[in-house]
């Protein structure tokens, strides 16, 4: 099989080859009397192709668009998750059992000597992006 395809390939090749010998030998003038004959206005082509490549870029460029709407949209919904929504005394909970189980010291900043309820949220909220903790507040 594989001396076949060699075959074939070498077969290929002087094919294209010749068809590439042919297109040399014309002129421009009859390239082009061959275009036009093959395909129509030579011109009207390019001005489809072109017309057809930017719609391929305008059609991907609104999937593109539209698939970052919905990733932002799934991320709007996923940063209203309930862990913010806690009472602070669940929040703290949550965070102590955390810390408990966390190997690299986890730590709030200090400011007035008081653990901020917003950087309480924000804490939580990073480590369910991370992946820690899921919506619900579960430990991963």
């Amino acid at each position: 099989m594989n001396a076949r395809n060699d075959e074939f390939a070498k077969k290929l090749d002087l094919l294209t080859e010749a068809l590439a010998k042919d297109v040399d030998h014309l002129s421009d003038e009859e390239l082009e009397a061959e275009i036009f004959e093959e395909f129509g206005d030579p011109k009207e082509l390019t001005r489809n192709i072109r017309a057809s490549i930017e719609s391929t870029f305008a059609s991907r460029g609104k999937q593109r668009l539209a698939s970052a709407r919905s990733a932002l949209d799934a991320r709007r919904v996923r940063s209203s998750a309930t862990i913010v929504d806690f009472p602070l005394a669940d929040k703290k909970a949550l965070y102590e059992r955390l810390r408990q189980n966390d190997k690299n010291n986890l730590t709030l900043a200090a400011r007035n000597e008081e653990d901020s309820e917003a950087d309480l949220d924000s804490i939580l909220e990073d480590l369910r992006d991370l992946g820690v903790i899921d919506d619900e507040g579960n430990i991963q």
